[in-house]
Formats: structure tokens, C-alpha cells, sequence
């Protein structure tokens, strides 16, 4: 299985002009994992749609679900590794959102909260593309920071 993975890594590299290291490092299993927790974050409104538009009772809805997501994530990388850490980071800034919201939150609490758990988890985000390269598409690269 390896042996295949590397053989194509060659040959696409052969191919290009493009530098080896940015290729390799999007073709770790780290970075495809990456990529795909990337990919289901961008179907979540929750991380981008203005809060004018969010319900509470969806907001954690979805939320759980990211959480559930990410936990799964986590179970395949191990500990210590900085993919590991950046998804606690994610998953606990959306637990932090539960738990400081509750559904007697005005929608003024609401939308500040929104913004503190969309800042963090676009300040992860921008960490994990510079990382392993991945791709921050639409609506959920506009929540990172630009530096």
C-alpha cells in the first residue's frame, strides 16, 4: 500500500514543476484527515452564516455534530501530534459556545458568542492550511485571519 502511495508521489512530482515539500506534505495522512475535517466544516453554517440568521436550537445542533466529528478525528492521530492539538482547540472552542449560551440568550449574547468561537476556530483553521496545506474554501476561509 505504501509502496504504491510513493510510486504515484513520484511520478505526479516528476510531472510538476511544483516544490516536493508542499507536495508531500499535502499527501500525508495527517494532511488528508486535515483536509477532510476542513471539507465538513464548510457544510456547517454554524461556522460562517450571519447570526442575525442562526437559531440557537440549530447553532447547537450543528455543533455537536462538528464535536462528534472531530472527536472521531481525533480517535485516528495520535496524541501529542499538532493535528491533534488544533482539533481540541476546535472542539473546544464550540463546546465553550455551549456551554456560555443557553436558549435564554439574547440574540445580542448570541452573536458575540458566535463571533469569539468563529474567531477561534478561524485562527486553528489558518494554522492547519499553512501546516499541512490544505484547502479553506468559501465563506469558512473568510473567518480566518489574514497575515
Amino acid at each position: 500500500m505504501w509502496k504504491k502511495k510513493h510510486e504515484e508521489m513520484i511520478r505526479a512530482l516528476l510531472r510538476s514543476n511544483a516544490s516536493p515539500l508542499a507536495f508531500a506534505r499535502k499527501n500525508t495522512d495527517e494532511a488528508q484527515l486535515a483536509q477532510s475535517m476542513v471539507d465538513f466544516m464548510e457544510g456547517k453554517g454554524v461556522f460562517y452564516v450571519h447570526a442575525m440568521f442562526e437559531d440557537h436550537k440549530y447553532v447547537v445542533e450543528s455543533l455537536k455534530e462538528v464535536r462528534a466529528e472531530l472527536g472521531a478525528k481525533l480517535d485516528k492521530i495520535p496524541v501529542g501530534d499538532k493535528l491533534y492539538d488544533s482539533i481540541k482547540l476546535i472542539r473546544d472552542a464550540c463546546r465553550d459556545y455551549m456551554n456560555n449560551t443557553s436558549a435564554m440568550t439574547s440574540p445580542i449574547e448570541m452573536s458575540a458568542n458566535l463571533a469569539v468561537m468563529r474567531k477561534k476556530v478561524g485562527i486553528v483553521l489558518k494554522s492547519i492550511q499553512e501546516q499541512y496545506g490544505v484547502s479553506v474554501g468559501g465563506n469558512l476561509a473568510a473567518k480566518m485571519p489574514s497575515l
